[in-house]
C-alpha cells in the first residue's frame, strides 16, 4: 500500500515524505510505520549473514570429510573418529561464552576499545575467515602427502613374491628379480591384455608365462608362490583407493595345504571377524575397524579357538595383504604383512585451531546476533525478526549445497581459499554498511519520550482530602 501510494503522490506531483512508508500513514497507524521502518534497517544488516552459515556449518560435512583423511589415534586413549570432532564445538561454546562475558567484553569495556554489537559481529566474521585459511593450509599438506590415484584411463599392477626363492620377472610394468617376501611398487599403465614372464621353478633358470588382463580404473596384484616344487602365479584385484569412513582395508593370501584348519579368526578389542576357509585362496580386501588383532586358530573341538603369537597392526586408510604360510608341523603357520597404500600420518587433533577459531567467530557473530536482532527489534516484530534469522540460516545451507552440487571446484584447499576469500569480502561489506546503521537507542522512542532506555518511576502523593 504505502510503495503505490508513493507513486501516486509523485506522478501527481504532490509534495512526497520523507520515508516511502509514510505514505501508509492515512491508513496504518504511526508507531506500526515506525516498527516497519526498523524491521527494514534490520533485514538489511541480515542480508551479509548467510555467508556466516555457510562456513560454520561446514563443520559437519567439509571438515568432516578432511578428519577422515587423518589420524585420530590418541594412544591408551582410545581413536577419535572423523564424526566425533564436532564435539569440540559445543565444547568450546560452553568454554568460551562465560569467558567472553564476563572477561574478554569488560575487559574491552575497560580498555575503551570499541565493542559494540555490529563490532563483535565484524570481528567474529574475521575469525571465521581465519578458520577457512587454517582448513586450507591444513588440506594442503594431506593433498601434498597423498599417494597418486590412478586415473580412470589408466590401470595399474604390483607383483608380490611369496615363493621361497628368487623370481625373476620380465614385463613392461616391472623387470627384475623379487627375493622372497619382497614386493615392486604399484606401476601405472595402459589397460589391456599382457604376458607376464617368471621363474618357472626354485631349481630352474627355465622361464614360464602367465597372461593378465587390466581394465580402466583398477589395480591388480600378481602373487608369486611356490607349490609342488613349481611356482605359481595368482592375478587378484588391488586396492587403489583409500578405505573409506575411516577404516583399513585388508586381503588375505593363504598357503595352507589342505591338511590344516579351515577357519582363522581375528579379533581385537572392538571387533572379531573368521576367515572360514584357508586353504589356498585369495580374499578380495575387506573394509574392517583400524586396530591390533590378535590371530585364533580352530583347535580340534570346533568351538574351541587357540591363540597363537601373531598379532596385526592394522592403522587408519592403510591397505595390507596378509600371507598366511605353513610353518612347520602341528599346524602352525606364519604371518607375513605387504603394504600397499600407506596410512594416514596427520593427526586429527591438527584441526582443534580452526575448530578454535570458527567456535570463537560463533561466540561473537551468533550469540552476539541473536541478542542484536532481538534488542534491536520493536516488540511488534519481534517473533518476524527472529524467523529472518533463523532464514540467513537455511539460506547458508542452500550455498554450501549449491557449492557442493555444482562441483565447480575439484580441489578441496582451493574450496576452503575460495570460501575464506568470499567471506573476507563479506566482512568489508558487513563493516560499511554497519557504519551507516543507528541503533534504536539513538532514536527517539515512539513509546518514551527521551534518549534513555530506562524507565523512571514517579512517586506521586496522595491527597488525603479525597474521600472525605
Amino acid at each position: 500500500y504505502s510503495i503505490r501510494q508513493y507513486w501516486v503522490l509523485r506522478r501527481s506531483n504532490t509534495p512526497t515524505h520523507p520515508h516511502w512508508l509514510d505514505a501508509g500513514l492515512d491508513k496504518y497507524d504511526a508507531v506500526f510505520v515506525e516498527d516497519i521502518k526498523c524491521l527494514l534497517r534490520l533485514l538489511v544488516m541480515f542480508l551479509p549473514v548467510p555467508l556466516f552459515w555457510a562456513l560454520f556449518d561446514q563443520q559437519g560435512s567439509r571438515w568432516t570429510l578432511q578428519a577422515e583423511m587423518m589420524d585420530g589415534s590418541l594412544g591408551h586413549l582410545g581413536t577419535l573418529k572423523p564424526d566425533q570432532m564436532q564435539a569440540i564445538n559445543p565444547i568450546l561454546i560452553i568454554l568460551l561464552i562465560p569467558l567472553f562475558e564476563t572477561v574478554i567484553y569488560p575487559l574491552l569495556d575497560r580498555c575503551h576499545i570499541p565493542n559494540r554489537p555490529l563490532q563483535r559481529m565484524v570481528t567474529g566474521m574475521t575469525f571465521a575467515t581465519s578458520a577457512f585459511l587454517m582448513a586450507g593450509f591444513v588440506q594442503l599438506h594431506l593433498n601434498r602427502i597423498a599417494e597418486p590415484q590412478i586415473s580412470p584411463d589408466q590401470s595399474g599392477l604390483s607383483i608380490v613374491n611369496v615363493a621361497s626363492c628368487e623370481v625373476s620377472v620380465e614385463s613392461i610394468y616391472f623387470t627384475g628379480d623379487l627375493q622372497y617376501l619382497q614386493s615392486s611398487n604399484l606401476t601405472k599403465n595402459n589397460p589391456g591384455n599382457f604376458s607376464v614372464n617368471y621363474s618357472e621353478s626354485c631349481t630352474s633358470d627355465n622361464m614360464t608365462k602367465i597372461d593378465i588382463q587390466l581394465n580402466k580404473g583398477q589395480a591388480s596384484r600378481l602373487l608369486f608362490y611356490e607349490q609342488d616344487t613349481k611356482i605359481h602365479a595368482v592375478q587378484a584385484l588391488e586396492q587403489s583407493e583409500k578405505p573409506p569412513k575411516y577404516m583399513t582395508s585388508v586381503s588375505f593370501f593363504s598357503m595352507l595345504p589342505n591338511s590344516y584348519s579351515s577357519r582363522i579368526k581375528l579379533k581385537s578389542e572392538d571387533s572379531e571377524f573368521i576367515l572360514n576357509n584357508t586353504q589356498m585362496f585369495v580374499t578380495p580386501f575387506m573394509n574392517i575397524d583400524p586396530g591390533e588383532y590378535t590371530i585364533y586358530n580352530q583347535g580340534k573341538n570346533k568351538s574351541e579357538w587357540v591363540k597363537t603369537q601373531h598379532i596385526l597392526e592394522l592403522l587408519t586408510g592403510a591397505t595390507y595383504t596378509v600371507v598366511i604360510v605353513p610353518h612347520g608341523r602341528k599346524h602352525k603357520f606364519d604371518i607375513k604383512i605387504f603394504h600397499g597404500l600407506i596410512e594416514h600420518t596427520v593427526s586429527m587433533l591438527l584441526q582443534i585451531p580452526q575448530y578454535l577459531l570458527i567456535t570463537i567467530g560463533e561466540v561473537m557473530f551468533s550469540v552476539t546476533g541473536l541478542t542484536f536482532a532481538y534488542s534491536e527489534a520493536p516488540v511488534s516484530m519481534k517473533s518476524v525478526v527472529q524467523a529472518a534469522w533463523l532464514l540467513t540460516v537455511a539460506v547458508g545451507n542452500l550455498i554450501v549445497v549449491f557449492v557442493a552440487q555444482t562441483s565447480l571446484i575439484e580441489n578441496q584447499a582451493s574450496e576452503f581459499f575460495l570460501f575464506s576469500a568470499l567471506m573476507a569480502a563479506d566482512v568489508i561489506l558487513y563493516s560499511i554498511i554497519s557504519m551507516f546503521y543507528r541503533y534504536n537507542n539513538n532514536l527517539p522512542s515512539p513509546y518514551i519520550s527521551g534518549v534513555d532506555d530506562k524507565l523512571t518511576l514517579v512517586q506521586t502523593p496522595i491527597d488525603d482530602s479525597i474521600g472525605e
